[in-house]
Parts: structure tokens; sequence; C-alpha cells
């Protein structure tokens, strides 16, 4: 709602009444498209794999949902659960990813599980920290997990493994889940 809450100052008015609806409406739009983007990238890995495959979970990291009649949840890097119903720890490039039921009731963190246990270093450093290890970054073409990263042009493939988040940048979360 920090957006929302800016857009609002812009044209003189209050968050609590200027631009909400639209600005619900919008995110509500990019929340649809980007499941829609899942459920493609998921076909599209099932067809290369030469096999069916079903949706069972659907969750979004990163959103802003209703909590009440005047209260609302604005989730960065986590997702909505439930109690009682299954939720995913998302990994990364090395790290697992982890299908869990949340214990407890929800109340104590807010309806929300982070993905992950954090950044150890901001992107700036890791980026750094990458250029200076692997130079022609030749090593990232393997994940920690020993599977290939795989894109078609190799310009593309350095350019996104410099601006993108890598394993080495974010924190071990196994020990919580198990």
């Amino acid at each position: 709602m920090a957006g929302l809450r800016r857009a609002a100052r812009r044209r003189g008015g209050s968050s609590r009444v200027a631009g909400r609806g639209a600005y619900l409406a919008r995110h509500a739009k990019l929340i649809g498209w980007a499941a829609a983007n899942r459920r493609l990238i998921g076909r599209a890995l099932a067809r290369m794999a030469g096999c069916e495959a079903a949706e069972i979970l659907d969750i979004a990291h990163n959103s802003i949902t209703p909590h009440g009649d005047k209260m609302f949840i604005h989730r960065k890097g986590a997702s909505a659960v439930e109690p009682g119903r299954p939720a995913v720890v998302a990994g990364s490039r090395g790290a697992c990813s982890y299908l869990v039921i949340p214990a407890g009731t929800g109340e104590k963190n807010v309806f929300s599980l982070a993905h992950g246990a954090g950044r150890k270093w901001d992107r700036q450093s890791t980026r750094d920290r990458i250029r200076a290890k692997y130079g022609d970054m030749q090593a990232l073409l393997k994940t920690k997990l020993g599977t290939d990263v795989i894109c078609p042009s190799n310009r593309l493939l350095h350019l996104l493994l410099l601006l993108l988040p890598t394993s080495s940048m974010y924190q071990q979360f196994d020990q919580p889940v198990h």
C-alpha cells in the first residue's frame, strides 16, 4: 500500500480514500497474470518432460489481501496460509523447496509464511562477491544441487546471473523446516 499512499499524496488526497479501489483492482489483475504465467510454465515443463501434470497448489509470495472489513495484509516474500492447509516454503537454485502444513492457528504469524530465511547480503554485495568468485561465471552454469542452468543465450544467461538473486545470497533454512 506504500505505492497507494505515495500516489494519493501526489494527488493531494488520503490513501484511505483516493485510488484504493483502482489500485487494488490493478493489483488483482497482476496477481491473476502471475498465476496464469505459473500455469503456462507448469504446462510447458510437463510437455518438455513428456508427462502429464495437475496443479495442486498455487501460491503468490507477494500480495495484498483483505483481512476483515477495514484492514489489508501486505505480504512481500511471504504467502498467505490457512491453518491445516498445505503451503510451500520456496527454495532457490541451491536450496530445496518444502511442502508443509504450518502449525498453530495462524494469528501469531498474521496468517503468513515467509519463503526462506532471508538474505545474507544485499543485492549489490552479492553481485560483487559473485563477480570476484566466478569471473567468467561458467561455474554458475551448475546449481549447488548439481542441476544445469538452461538458457538459450549465453549473453542473456550471464546478464540474468548478475541481476537475479543466487542461492549464495540467502541464508539456509533447512533446520527450521525439519
